[in-house]
């Protein structure tokens, strides 16, 4: 992911990787965070409190537009996961064109969590 990150910005998106399973916690997190050196927002939901609800023992990637909307959805598995090609190539998909993109900046999209 952290090899695709900066493609993945220039499209006018951000990655935003939700962590649930952390043994250690809050300071388990920033560990995993500092080791990882991910230069995009790595956030907790231990206890899969609120991502449990969409995302039931996956790893799965979700590209969400600034309405909040879900434009796709790349499904894995703890030691299948999408990679940071796979959500780039997915996030071009869906992703207006570049004569509407310019026009229209508001329409990028996000991506939740993955690894590349």
């Amino acid at each position: 992911m952290q090899q695709q990150y900066q493609k993945i910005q220039a499209l006018g998106a951000e990655v935003i990787a939700i962590q649930r399973e952390n043994k250690d916690g809050p300071s388990g997190l920033k560990r995993t965070a500092r080791n990882s050196g991910a230069r995009f927002v790595v956030a907790g939901d231990l206890g899969a409190k609120a991502t449990g609800h969409y995302s039931r023992g996956g790893f799965h990637t979700y590209i969400v537009d600034r309405q909040g909307v879900i434009q796709a959805v790349l499904t894995g598995r703890k030691f299948d996961r999408p990679t940071g090609q796979q959500i780039l190539a997915r996030l071009k998909s869906v992703l207006p064109s570049n004569e509407e993109s310019k026009d229209a900046s508001t329409n990028a999209a996000g991506t939740g969590p993955g690894r590349g």
